[in-house]
């Protein structure tokens, strides 16, 4: 091999060398640092008095997890919510009427909101009041806008735990706090580690729809997503 060819075949190696130790950075930033950064947990709910009410988000392929996420953080208070005045804790429920499952006891497809109200209706039982927030919400942003105009609604409700996968949390506060008309405390569910909350496309992806957010697009053609056909 010729000095040229050698030199030129070291040159490709040094940039291939180059290219994956920039990538594994990336990589490393993703699922660390901006992994945790989104999850929020700067905000996430510590008070040990009760708040007024817990909001579920909608998500078919993520609601399992939620409501995980919902009965782990509500469990604690459920006895001390049943014994006050009230007949429990409200949960709220965003109206996702995308069509899930077969129900065998209704012999029919529930929407996604009602298969979250069954299920936490069945880990729970009537320790809690559950409420679905009227709309059909589409995007987070829309939900988001949804869920601030039925506070604005509610006086009574003055602190809310918003429950949803950890990596979404950070972006779905944020389009609250644009939307809310109302003195209002609202904080995070805390949720179990997963590797789904620090994989890099997932984080990337969210990133991507802050920053769509940011330049005022969520509900832009081609960008943000479109209703689907139940």
């Amino acid at each position: 091999m010729c000095p040229e060819q050698e030199l030129t075949r070291r040159q490709h190696r040094s940039r291939l060398a180059l290219w994956f130790v920039l990538a594994a950075l990336v990589w490393l930033l993703l699922s660390g640092p901006a992994a945790l950064w989104l999850q929020c947990g700067s905000q996430a709910w510590n008070s040990p008095q009760l708040p007024d009410a817990v909001y579920l988000m909608a998500g078919d392929k993520a609601q399992n997890r939620r409501i995980d996420i919902l009965v782990d953080f509500v469990s604690p208070w459920t006895n001390q919510a049943a014994t006050n005045d009230g007949p429990g804790l409200i949960v709220l429920i965003g109206n996702d009427t995308t069509k899930g499952p077969w129900s065998r006891a209704e012999q029919t497809n529930l929407c996604m909101a009602a298969w979250a109200e069954k299920k936490i209706a069945g880990r729970l039982g009537n320790t809690v009041r559950l409420k679905r927030v009227p709309g059909r919400p589409i995007t987070t942003d829309t939900e988001m806008e949804l869920l601030a105009h039925f506070l604005a609604e509610q006086p009574a409700i003055r602190t809310l735990v918003v429950v949803t996968s950890p990596f979404h949390m950070r972006r779905s506060l944020r389009q609250l706090r644009k939307h809310l008309r109302t003195a209002l405390v609202f904080r995070s569910a805390p949720a179990a580690p997963d590797w789904r909350d620090h994989a890099p496309w997932v984080v990337a992806a969210e990133l991507l729809k802050m920053a769509r957010d940011a330049a005022g697009m969520s509900r832009a053609p081609l960008v943000s997503r479109r209703p689907r056909e139940n």
